[in-house]
């Protein structure tokens, strides 16, 4: 509960003061290491209505795509506990 906690927060606080090619990769690591994260579908769509165009919401369609993915790849990679 804790670590996920300080994800959160360093997540946020990556949305807010780095770009969003940083704060991407966190995204899709927090949907591979973390079990049901629902909070980075949250944080790419405040990104995306924050900094985003008018076309295509992609941050929030590539963290979608990253949760769905997260659970397949974890049961696939080896070193994941």
């Amino acid at each position: 509960m804790t670590k996920r906690l300080v994800a959160d927060a360093l997540m946020v606080l990556s949305a807010i003061f780095l770009p969003w090619w940083i704060t991407a990769p966190l995204i899709v690591a927090g949907c591979m290491f973390m079990e049901a994260f629902y909070e980075g579908i949250m944080l790419a769509a405040i990104i995306d209505l924050i900094y985003g165009t008018t076309t295509l919401p992609h941050l929030t369609i590539a963290a979608c795509l990253a949760f769905l993915a997260g659970p397949v790849l974890r049961e696939r990679v080896r070193w994941y506990s």
